[in-house]
């Protein structure tokens, strides 16, 4: 119920999903990354790509949206690279060793 009721709260106050613009992941998107670590968009799986420091690049290998995400103890934040489509699969391929 609890849960339900945080959704609700979120969808009326916050929207559901950020930008590729480099907009900071919204709260759903990180419950999504931190309970499952699966692409908030789609549900598949992440491949790590560049990283520094605590950031990490990662891909969704189904839809092909990017994330920058930073994760400490039990909390995810980050921000939206792209979604699916804007880079060419070559320039990914590259980058991410696909």
């Amino acid at each position: 119920m609890l849960n339900r009721v945080k959704m609700w709260w979120q969808r009326k106050h916050n929207k559901m999903r950020s930008s590729k613009e480099g907009d900071k992941l919204t709260f759903h998107e990180q419950e999504i990354i931190r309970d499952t670590a699966r692409c908030p968009d789609c549900g598949g799986e992440f491949k790590e790509g560049p990283h520094g420091g605590l950031a990490i690049n990662c891909i969704c290998l189904t839809c092909h949206s990017e994330f920058n995400l930073t994760i400490i103890a039990d909390a995810v934040i980050g921000e939206r690279i792209s979604d699916a489509g804007p880079r060419d699969m070559g320039e990914r391929a590259r980058v991410y060793g696909l």
